[in-house]
């Protein structure tokens, strides 16, 4: 063996140990969604209900705003039509998922491990254009603050009929 080949393969080698070494860090809280209703008429209020739970084995602190609204309180919200794509966002969902956050009345929650928040209802029509029918696959996302891992939601499907 060459010793160029040799200082590679050694290269390569110590890279591959090193990134088994590295861990990701586990997020601190998992969310569970269902919706309000799994079939709704266009035009009814499609509003799915979140509960995030401690997933440690300490406690952990939440900020949650309560906008009056269903906004996002902390949650990005990712709704597809039946074909995949993205549903477009109306101007009150601009403003709470691309635009400044609102300002509502915040608090702290700590829960305790094992512990689940109230349920917070989003009410995705405000957020996107629902009026179309069709089948509609909806997960929340939320950031861990602690861990800087984007936590996921279990998916759910809400149909829309004429």
């Amino acid at each position: 063996m060459t010793t160029k080949f040799t200082a590679l393969l050694s290269a390569v080698v110590f890279a591959g140990m090193f990134a088994s070494v590295a861990q990701t860090t586990p997020a601190t809280f998992s969310i569970r969604i269902v919706a309000r209703q799994d079939v709704v008429k266009t035009g009814s209020s499609i509003g799915v209900v979140a509960l995030l739970t401690d997933t440690t084995n300490h406690k952990i602190n939440f900020i949650m705003v309560n906008d009056d609204m269903g906004g996002d309180n902390g949650y990005i919200p990712k709704v597809l039509d039946d074909t995949g794509n993205p549903l477009p966002l109306s101007k009150y969902g601009q403003l709470i998922i691309k635009g400044p956050r609102l300002q509502g009345r915040s608090g702290q929650i700590r829960l305790q491990p094992g512990d689940s928040t109230v349920p917070h209802e989003i009410i995705l029509s405000e957020l996107y254009d629902l009026t179309r029918p069709g089948k509609y696959t909806i997960q929340m996302e939320r950031i861990d603050k602690d861990s800087k891992v984007h936590v996921k939601s279990n998916i759910i499907t809400v149909t829309v009929t004429p």
